[in-house]
């Protein structure tokens, strides 16, 4: 009976660390997975954000432009504030390129 016992727990000890790696390996996958999708939301509200921040920033520093007493140094001060606000608001890797395909834009040159 002892025997029987302790071949049945040794068995199941052996299959338990043969099994084992196989379902520890496709956690860890679908936890990667998981971390992928999230990842790639991110990464997509944040281009979202910084597209929204750009655009405003256009249309605020248009407008800034084409006033009717619009000087040199007080459109300087209002691109200083958007940059600034811009800086703050926005994260993500295409941040700082958007900031410099808006500046670069000839409606604005």
């Amino acid at each position: 009976m002892n025997m029987h016992l302790f071949m049945l727990q040794w068995l199941s000890l052996y299959a338990y660390s043969c099994v084992r790696p196989f379902f520890t390996h496709h956690a860890y996958y679908f936890h990667w997975l998981n971390l992928q999708d999230y990842k790639k939301n991110e990464y997509m509200e944040a281009e979202m954000q910084c597209s929204n921040a750009s655009k405003s920033m256009e249309r605020t520093l248009r407008a800034a432009c084409n006033a009717t007493n619009a000087k040199f140094d007080n459109v300087v001060k209002v691109l200083d504030g958007l940059v600034s606000e811009y800086e703050k608001s926005s994260h993500g890797p295409g941040k700082w390129q958007k900031l410099a395909m808006l500046l670069q834009k000839k409606g604005l040159q």
